[in-house]
């Protein structure tokens, strides 16, 4: 296999810079496209090793990107976004991306985890796909587990108060505070 294609979508010139470059130095041969819909007709035109997206776009996002990606080919997809929430890595991992990076944290492994997709046999990457998933998930709970702690302390228990500044209803947060052993069934 030759120098392998990556496909980099984002609305943002600079962020197309800015990840073409990281995939470049790993040895990536690198075209680009500004939003989802030329994307699309990028991927028909040459079809790339590699797509990396932009979750958050004008027209089609990263999201609907992936979906329509995924009707016709399995070519592995990197979610990126500038607001790394646990609900779009979940959103992003539904839908069939391979990996969700946060811009800030994880641009300089952006050419090793590209490299590293391309190599991994299909167990490999769902193996990892799992993990990446699940470590996600701990560390979303965790964040949740000490805002509700805090909330606890902040409102003296009261659950209605807790609810508002959450943003949930009260059962929900009822629900929560079981889960993490914080208040009793």
């Amino acid at each position: 296999m030759g120098e392998p294609r990556a496909l980099v979508v984002d609305d943002d010139a600079d962020g197309r810079r800015v990840l073409s470059r990281e995939l470049e130095d790993a040895g990536f041969r690198v075209t680009q496209a500004q939003d989802g819909f030329e994307a699309l007709i990028r991927l028909r035109e040459e079809p790339p090793d590699l797509v990396v997206t932009d979750f958050q776009m004008p027209g089609m996002d990263g999201v609907a990107l992936l979906k329509a990606i995924r009707e016709s080919s399995k070519v592995p997809v990197i979610v990126i976004s500038a607001v790394g929430t646990i609900e779009i890595c979940e959103e992003a991992m539904l839908e069939g991306a391979e990996r969700f990076l946060q811009f800030s944290r994880d641009i300089d492994q952006l050419g090793a985890i590209a490299r590293g997709l391309l190599e991994a046999s299909p167990r490999e990457q769902d193996e990892e796909l799992v993990s990446s998933a699940a470590d996600a998930r701990a560390r979303a709970d965790a964040r949740f587990r000490r805002q509700l702690q805090r909330l606890l302390t902040e409102c003296d228990g009261n659950l209605s108060e807790m609810a508002r500044r959450a943003g949930r209803d009260r059962k929900t947060l009822r629900h929560h505070l079981r889960r993490f052993g914080l208040i009793e069934s």
